[in-house]
């Protein structure tokens, strides 16, 4: 605990003496029509976001030198009734990336999880869940 602690207050440190430049964004928005998130083996569809799902998605990114950290959060909910709207899951991103001119290289981790609310479907939905780990190179020009 003490650990964090102590990242936390270098973190911000850093950020008030302009050495971390940050940037945050926060999306909201609508998806019109059905999201197949589902196969079974032999390819039919066994399960599909309702339609007109909506969106939020909030993001962070921390800049120093040639060190770029990412991270997101994203959910997708659809409206239940009066101010009431169900989530359906929760993305999380996190990536670290090293960059110089116009190479990179990096490291990303996102996973998604179910969110359980008052829904007949909890079990159907409580499949959505997974992570992927990715290394990459990047060349921009």
């Amino acid at each position: 605990m003490r650990t964090i602690s102590t990242i936390t207050i270098i973190l911000w440190g850093a950020i008030a003496f302009s050495q971390i430049k940050s940037h945050g964004s926060v999306e909201v928005g609508f998806k019109d029509g059905n999201h197949t998130i589902f196969y079974d083996s032999i390819y039919k569809i066994i399960h599909q976001y309702p339609a007109n799902t909506f969106y939020a998605d909030i993001s962070l990114d921390f800049n120093w030198k040639f060190i770029k950290f990412e991270q997101s959060l994203k959910s997708n909910f659809f409206y239940k009734s009066g101010y009431s709207f169900n989530p359906l899951d929760i993305e999380f991103a996190s990536r670290l990336t090293f960059e110089y001119k116009s190479f990179a290289i990096g490291y990303e981790h996102s996973c998604l999880h179910p969110v359980i609310s008052e829904r007949s479907d909890v079990l159907e939905y409580n499949m959505m869940r997974g992570g992927i780990d990715k290394v990459f190179i990047k060349f921009k020009w």
